[in-house]
């Protein structure tokens, strides 16, 4: 089960209608809404038609509101039956006033210390909110999951599918974003895509994304099921977007699409194969790493993320030229030729991965995938996305001494021709076409 942390939030309640917030207070609905041009904390969903609370804010409002806990002589509380309304009641002398005005300061004061003493008491308590096949959970300061929402049947999640708690508006009500890679139909065996949900920490269903495209190649239609690898919200802007990455259940077509904060596509860049990394460079370059099949590479591409529709370059003439996409290439294009232990072993494809080190983009290629730590490349760009330099890490030699034990390989590091890592990659110029980087 994966877990994400959350920013403290006191125990509470939520009304979700002006008779809800009525109630609560103990007046009528015009007298609610009279309160909130004075200040009474009410929250506005988009469009400002809703309105809902929180019943911690109201009693804090109130604690420092004396006068509209008391009634002013316009609405009071509705009295039970036989018992004289307080409107109609003699009206108090002054001493009598003043003394129930004391009064109900000092009771205010003392709601206000229990209040201030308990959000003190729970404010370094983050909640934490996880997620597994079934359902979505808040856990609280006392460590009790409480359900907040529930997925289809037949939900399967990545193990780094985690729910993340994102600060999506500035309206400052979280969001909770949690994905499903893919829903598995177990008697029929079916696939149905995946999908990107967001949710209010009440569990509130705010939007859902998932692809439905149809995409026409050279070589035929691809179609989905498409099943979620990867996303990743922008953190250098308020509206933030989010960066979704999928591919095809089983052909190898991907996409990757851009959301604005509410869940809508604003764009969206296909590969002819699987990408299952993407990261935010800046709020204007969006970096995605995966695999292209039609060359057989690793690939890493950098998008302008305010116009990301287009396709991989290169792929004209092939059976992996989308022709329902358009052909605009992206900013930059690379891929990573497979290793000598990739080919010895013929392992699977060396999907890469991009992350971040200060401002140095890394990209990571999985040569042998193993237990205890994978066989990989790893090459490192600027911020400018020149080459600074490419090794093999210490668990790939540990393979290559493996495979030579095994006799599969005649000769050793020292030997090897790529004794110093690798030594070359293939990058895509709009003018030239792929060429060849080497150092």
């Amino acid at each position: 089960m994966a877990t994400a942390d959350i920013p403290p939030d006191t125990a509470r309640r939520r009304l979700d209608s002006w008779k809800e917030i009525a109630e609560y207070l103990r007046r009528d609905v015009r007298t609610a809404m009279r309160w909130e041009s004075q200040g009474l904390p009410l929250h506005r969903v988009a469009g400002g038609r809703s309105v809902f609370a929180f019943t911690n804010e109201i009693d804090a409002w109130m604690a420092g509101h004396p006068a509209e806990q008391a009634g002013s002589g316009q609405v009071g509380v509705i009295p039970p039956s036989g018992v004289a309304s307080p409107v109609a009641a003699a009206t108090p002398s002054r001493k009598t006033r003043f003394l129930r005005v004391a009064v109900l300061l000092v009771a205010a004061t003392v709601v206000a210390m229990f209040a201030s003493r308990q959000t003190a008491s729970t404010s370094n308590v983050p909640l934490r909110v996880s997620a597994n096949g079934a359902q979505v959970s808040l856990i609280d300061a006392s460590g009790v999951p409480r359900v907040i929402h529930e997925f289809d049947a037949g939900a399967v999640l990545l193990p780094e599918d985690e729910p993340r708690i994102e600060n999506l508006t500035t309206n400052g009500a979280p969001d909770i974003v949690t994905s499903v890679a893919y829903y598995d139909d177990k008697e029929g065996r079916s696939l149905r895509s995946g999908e990107l949900v967001g949710l209010s920490t009440a569990g509130d269903v705010r939007w859902r994304f998932g692809f439905d495209d149809v995409l026409k190649f050279s070589g035929g239609t691809v179609s989905g099921p498409w099943s979620f690898a990867d996303w990743q919200s922008d953190p250098s802007t308020t509206p933030k977007r989010i960066a979704v990455a999928a591919h095809e259940a089983t052909w190898w077509a991907s996409l990757v699409a851009v959301l604005d904060h509410n869940g809508r596509r604003q764009g969206a860049f296909v590969n002819p194969g699987w990408i299952e990394s993407v990261l935010w460079r800046s709020k204007d370059r969006l970096a995605v790493a995966g695999f292209n099949n039609m060359r057989d590479e690793a690939m890493l591409a950098m998008l302008d993320a305010n116009h990301s529709d287009g396709q991989a370059p290169g792929s004209a003439g092939t059976m992996f030229a989308c022709v329902s996409c358009p052909t605009t290439a992206p900013l930059f294009y690379a891929t990573f030729a497979r290793s000598e232990l990739n080919r010895v072993t013929a392992a699977r494809f060396s999907r890469a991965r991009v992350t971040m080190s200060g401002e140095t983009l890394v990209v990571t290629t999985v040569e042998i995938a193993r237990e205890g730590g994978d066989a990989t490349a790893i090459y490192e760009f600027d911020k400018n996305l020149q080459f600074i330099r490419a090794r093999f890490s210490d668990t790939y030699w540990d393979e290559h001494k493996r495979l030579e034990l095994e006799g599969r390989l005649h000769h050793d590091r020292a030997r090897c021709s790529e004794r110093n890592g690798p030594t070359a990659i293939h990058v895509w110029d709009n003018a030239r076409g792929w060429m060849r980087v080497a150092w």
